[in-house]
């Protein structure tokens, strides 16, 4: 859990920033005791993204929706939300992610973050204080009148704090995947109905070729993480390109047909610093 929302000694956020975040403050029951949060305006801070990172413990969940591949860089597992730069399909004019729709915890999360502290067992609570989920006026007080966090925050510390906290066995796994040889580089061209089409790059995904000639002893570390599921599961999340594509086609006004400008790439879409 979140031992401290501020600390004095709270380690400077790490550069770049990670994505959706242009500063972060450390919260202060003494100075943000009067901010609420509001979540009027949805999911519009991801409006422009084309992927969202996530961690190990959602991938199984997240696969049912999105096609999941890594960032070929940081190899970061993401969920894929759009088909160009700067678009999410899941993310309507009003902000709301699409129905039904599993949402990445980095996303419920938002505009909290765990930074580092000085003292590596605490961390502090980070938030955004450009967003506009937090207002004064209207919404739920983080605080209550004794200037102990409420209920809510208290909630999306621990979601914030339980996706960090996951990181270090989500890049364990996916460095696992690469050493076995089971990643590839990818690019396609991806097709909508209309006949258009824009190109996908800058990605990694999982090689079904390579995956069905796994050694027994490589299988069986796997099963002793309890990484099988995952494996599976992102074999399994690559019929959802099919969707993904439908859904970015009646998401915006299609490209020329002989365009393949302003395609997919996901290589500003990973949350650095974390």
């Amino acid at each position: 859990m979140v031992t401290d929302l501020a600390d004095e000694k709270a380690a400077a956020p790490p550069q770049p920033l990670p994505v959706f975040f242009n500063r972060i403050e450390v919260l202060d029951p003494a100075k943000h005791a009067h901010l609420k949060l509001h979540r009027g305006s949805g999911f519009r801070f991801a409006a422009k993204a084309n992927s969202i990172s996530l961690c190990l413990q959602e991938i199984v969940a997240a696969a049912d929706f999105y096609p999941i591949v890594f960032a070929e860089a940081a190899l970061t597992p993401l969920a894929v939300v759009g088909c160009r730069d700067g678009e999410n399909a899941l993310v309507d004019s009003n902000g709301r992610w699409h129905s039904g729709v599993y949402i990445p915890a980095y996303l419920r999360a938002w505009p909290f973050i765990p930074i580092p502290t000085a003292t590596p067992e605490k961390v502090a609570m980070g938030f955004e204080p450009d967003s506009d989920h937090l207002r004064a006026d209207e919404g739920v007080p983080l605080f209550d009148d004794k200037g102990q966090p409420g209920a809510m925050l208290k909630e999306l510390a621990g979601l914030a704090l339980s996706y960090r906290n996951n990181l270090a066995e989500t890049r364990e796994f996916v460095q696992a995947l690469d050493d076995a040889g089971l990643l590839h580089k990818r690019g396609a061209t991806l097709k909508f109905r209309s006949g258009n089409s824009v190109q996908a790059g800058g990605f990694k995904a999982l090689d079904p070729a390579k995956c069905e000639t796994l050694s027994e002893d490589a299988i069986l570390a796997f099963h002793r993480r309890k990484w099988l599921p995952m494996l599976f599961a992102i074999l399994r999340s690559s019929v959802r390109w099919s969707q993904l594509i439908d859904l970015a086609e009646m998401h915006q006004r299609p490209v020329r047909a002989d365009s393949v400008n302003g395609g997919f790439n996901v290589a500003d879409s990973v949350p650095s610093g974390q």
